[in-house]
Formats: structure tokens, sequence, C-alpha cells
């Protein structure tokens, strides 16, 4: 009798604990689906806006006295998706920082002209930060299984096959 309790009681936690878990997974994948949607959409528009940007501070020189304020707006507007930008990468994903950092390095010195960084070198890191997004975003849609494929040391030709 005492058996037949211990193993129905055992089995409600056992599935409790199981159901928990993966709702708890998915939720977790789906906040950090939202967040790359975010860091995705501010990425590409600070990209694309950085690279416009640069091409015209650098052709232009000094700013002209009746430009100024639309400097100043597209200014804050570019810093706003910069930080935008880092504070997403440095709080959920952190492996796409470096690409972060190469591409702003290289539009500072592209803008200020302190070493030969080309107009294609500062689109090539754009580019480059994009697709690590999009890759990322391709590695957080695997199923578990090709994941945990991936991660084993040892292959194992059974796992992760579909009958």
């Amino acid at each position: 009798m005492w058996q037949i309790l211990t193993i129905i009681l055992g089995s409600g936690v056992v599935s409790a604990l199981t159901s928990h878990f993966l709702a708890a997974r998915a939720a977790d994948k789906n906040f950090r689906r939202e967040k790359l949607e975010q860091l995705y959409l501010a990425a590409e528009k600070y990209i694309q806006d950085s690279v416009e940007n640069a091409v015209f501070y650098r052709r232009t020189g000094p700013i002209p006295e009746n430009e100024s304020a639309d400097f100043e707006e597209r200014r804050k507007d570019h810093d706003r998706l910069y930080h935008t930008c880092n504070m997403l990468t440095n709080l959920y994903f952190p492996r796409l920082r470096p690409a972060l950092v190469t591409f702003a390095d290289y539009w500072e010195k592209f803008v200020f002209r302190t070493t030969g960084v080309s107009e294609e070198d500062l689109q090539r890191s754009g580019a480059k930060f994009v697709a690590l997004i999009v890759v990322t975003a391709e590695n957080l849609n695997k199923p578990w299984y090709l994941t945990l494929k991936n991660r084993l040391s040892v292959p194992l030709p059974w796992f992760g096959r579909r009958r």
C-alpha cells in the first residue's frame, strides 16, 4: 500500500518539476528572443545611421552654424542607439560585444581620420555585427537535441537523428 502511495506521490513531484522546467525554459527562450529582436532593430538602425552620418561628417569637415542643430540631433540619436545596443549586448549577449566595439571603434577612426579605416571597412564591420545577431537568433531557435548534440565532445551517431 505504501509503495503505491509513494509511487503516485513521486510521479506527481517528478511531473511537476518537469513541467516547471519546460515552462521556465520556454519563457526564458521567449524573453531572450524578444531582447534579440530589440537588439537587431537597434543595431540595424544604429549601423545604417552611423555609416550615413560618418560619410556626411567626414565630407563636410567642420559643421556649419546653420547645420549644428541637425548635427546635435543626429549625434543624440546615434548615442541613444549605441547605448541601447551596448546595454543589450552587455546584459544578454556578451559574445556579441567584441563586434559592437569593433564597429564603434571603426566609426570613430573613420570620422576623425585617425587611421586608414575605409568606408568599406566600416560597412563590413557593421554587417558582421548584424550577421552575428542573426546567427545568435538561429542558435536560439535550434531544437534542444541539436544544441545538445553540438556540445557533446564525443559524437553519438544515433543522437538527434529523426526517424
